[in-house]
């Protein structure tokens, strides 16, 4: 597991074992990220997100005059190694404040070491239903969950895609199985349904039997459900077995980094997120006119997510006056901003509900072709 030290605007450096936990002038918050293994790819871009928020605070002045400093250790995606990053944060670093994880699972496994040092933490990323409900109350999500997506998704699917009979391949973790759960009763209710479901795991690279299963059921649509680097190995294999069906996907399938690695495979698929090319609210536009002003190209899905957590955090950093952590937890408790996905604004079980977007690959883009307000219901 690798562990960084983000000193914004300096580059990420590694955390030497003497180093103290933080300087007098400094206020510390952690973020627990996969910067290895199958998901890095994303996972990086939710750093460099999250370092990009940490530098717009810094650069207006901090708080009270004094910078944050971000500590960033690799969760990997895995429970045992997002708990053993969650608490070394907390226990060396002694953040105020937290970002965690990416996967659902990892999520899952960090919000009992939230409960044990009373420590906030915002996620924007996992969304699995079950790590807002019941509520934990040091925990605060900022992304939509399955349920919310399938509400929405399931429907523009059966309706608007027009597909009736669909083949699952989803990834095997809380992700991909409440995707799933979350999805099957509501495309039942528009007469459409999973004539198959498939699972595979982190890191899998020979997709073929799956897809020749796909093939054989007769399915009108492929259902996917992953990441960047998987999701691209299962769409050049697609279309090695010549395979002709439409591609619905959840999670980072409009992506610059699934660009990248799917090339020419990654066009025609739609995803369903809280951001895609061309979102144009004003906030949006400021974010994004901010971003190329630094980085190469669009930003991407986790840049924005690691961004949307940061940057939800320092509002409740500014709003509490304080770094005081039942403090910083009230002040989610009441914020309210607005992001780039939406207004971030927390119910009684510190779920947030944004916008949504159905975008549609076409030329390298995730082009936006369909929005919903989750809020408005």
């Amino acid at each position: 597991m690798f562990s960084f030290r983000c000193l914004v605007p300096a580059t990420i450096a590694a955390v030497a074992l003497t180093s103290p936990a933080f300087a007098a002038d400094k206020i510390p918050l952690g973020l627990v990220a996969p910067t290895s293994g199958s998901v890095a790819l994303d996972g990086q871009q939710q750093v460099a997100g999250a370092n990009f928020a940490v530098d717009e605070f810094n650069k207006a002045g901090g708080l009270g005059g004094k910078q944050v400093e971000l500590f960033v250790e690799d969760g990997e995606c895995k429970p045992a190694s997002s708990t053993a990053a969650a608490e070394k944060l907390i226990t060396r670093n002694e953040v105020v404040a937290l970002a965690a994880a990416f996967c659902s699972s990892a999520t899952k496994a960090v919000q009992p070491i939230a409960e044990k040092y009373q420590v906030p933490v915002v996620n924007g990323i996992s969304s699995d239903p079950s790590l807002t409900d019941p509520l934990r109350p040091w925990f605060f999500r900022t992304k939509i969950h399955n349920v919310t997506r399938g509400k929405y998704y399931a429907k523009f699917i059966a309706e608007d895609i027009k597909l009736k009979k669909l083949a699952a391949i989803a990834v095997d973790d809380d992700f991909g199985r409440s995707a799933v759960t979350a999805f099957t009763p509501v495309l039942k209710q528009y007469g459409a349904e999973f004539a198959l479901v498939r699972y595979f795991k982190h890191g899998e690279v020979n997709f073929i039997s799956l897809l020749n299963a796909a093939k054989e059921t007769g399915a009108d649509g492929l259902f996917l459900v992953g990441e960047a680097q998987d999701g691209a190995l299962i769409m050049k294999q697609y279309y090695q077995l010549g395979l002709k069906l439409p591609v619905v996907a959840l999670g980072s399938f409009n992506t610059p980094q699934f660009f990248d690695a799917a090339g020419s495979a990654a066009e025609g698929v739609y995803n369903a997120e809280v951001w895609g090319e061309g979102v144009d609210n004003a906030a949006a536009k400021q974010f994004v006119s901010a971003w190329q002003e630094k980085n190469k190209g669009y930003p991407g899905l986790y840049a924005l997510s690691g961004y949307v957590e940061l940057r939800t955090l320092l509002e409740a950093m500014k709003k509490a006056g304080s770094t005081n952590r039942t403090k910083l937890k009230e002040a989610l408790e009441g914020l309210s901003w607005d992001s780039p996905i939406g207004t971030i604004k927390f119910d009684a079980k510190h779920q947030a509900l944004t916008l949504m977007f159905v975008t549609r690959n076409e030329g390298g883009k995730g082009v936006v072709v369909a929005t919903f307000d989750t809020s408005k219901d």
